[in-house]
């Protein structure tokens, strides 16, 4: 839209527009609407590193892990209680929640990326 945009602006005012700044502006819309997501090891750092990235950048932290203990209780007593697959499930339904949101940095959980669809969430 902000190429049409300056294709329009150029038809009625009959100036050029430098594509430098236009690339300059897309730019800016991508980086400020774009979710950054942190996968890795159990134990790596993500969400110590999620929420320096957020608090740098002005975008809002999600921890993954949070969330599902808020909602769900405690991960350990899940994966005890329902098995690994039924985790994964919730895990992915979360990260489907909030893949439909921009401008987050997203601390995932360190088995995230060994369900197929959550790349598609992240």
């Amino acid at each position: 839209l902000v190429y049409q945009a300056v294709k329009a602006c150029e038809i009625f005012t009959s100036k050029k527009i430098d594509f430098d700044i236009v690339e300059k502006i897309v730019q800016q819309i991508r980086t400020k609407n774009m979710n950054i997501a942190l996968v890795g090891m159990p134990g790596s750092g993500k969400s110590t590193v999620a929420k320096i990235i957020a608090k740098n950048t002005d975008k809002k932290l999600v921890d993954i892990d949070k969330i599902i203990t808020q909602r769900y209780g405690d991960i350990s007593d899940i994966f005890a209680a329902q098995g690994e697959n039924y985790f994964r499930k919730i895990e992915s339904e979360v990260l489907e929640e909030f893949s439909k949101e921009k401008n987050l940095v997203i601390a995932t959980g360190g088995g995230a990326v060994t369900v197929k669809k959550n790349f598609y969430y992240l």
